[in-house]
């Protein structure tokens, strides 16, 4: 396979554990039938597989604005 891209898959059990609403895009369900369609496809002997870690605040600053930052930093969520 020399010349094909490279795929990481980013894993872990708490990103289907929060609800974004009814109308975001995002539904648990989606994400386990994900799991399982990589899985049974073998998808993951091709991929490299990761466990996402949380952001530093000087992380989210390169994509996002210090109010938004501090908004989040203030916000009482559950499964933060």
């Amino acid at each position: 396979m020399t010349g094909s891209k490279r795929v990481a898959y980013f894993l872990d059990d708490s990103l289907g554990g929060y609800y974004y609403g009814p109308k975001h895009p995002m539904k648990p369900h989606r994400l386990s039938m994900t799991h399982n369609l990589f899985l049974g496809y073998d998808l993951y002997r091709h991929a490299e597989i990761y466990r996402p870690r949380k952001a530093t605040a000087e992380e989210l600053l390169e994509f996002h604005t210090l109010e938004y930052v501090d908004f989040l930093t203030k916000c009482n969520v559950k499964h933060a």
